[in-house]
């Protein structure tokens, strides 16, 4: 099967913030035009299996999180070479 990437549900935007792994993107929504903030962090980059451990844990950590001052989590796509977290604007 193959996995879906958030190129395909997503039109990917301008670059609105960058660190040593990943970049936020702003994405807008194919269907419903939403505008959210994309992290995509590229696995590529990441050569210590710890580091890895840490992204999932924090994947975890926004699908859990529900505050008024925490951005929320929508969704997540992973492929063999990064992780897109979506997430509100």
């Amino acid at each position: 099967m193959e996995q879906k990437r958030v190129e395909d549900i997503y039109e990917i935007e301008e670059i609105i913030g960058e660190g040593t792994f990943s970049s936020v993107v702003r994405g807008i929504h194919n269907d419903t035009k939403r505008a959210v903030a994309i992290k995509i962090i590229d696995k590529t980059k990441i050569d210590n299996p710890k580091s890895l451990t840490r992204i999932h844990n924090e994947l975890m950590l926004h699908k859990k999180s529900r505050h008024s001052n925490i951005v929320s989590y929508i969704e997540h796509y992973e492929t063999d070479i990064d992780v897109c977290i979506v997430m509100e604007l």
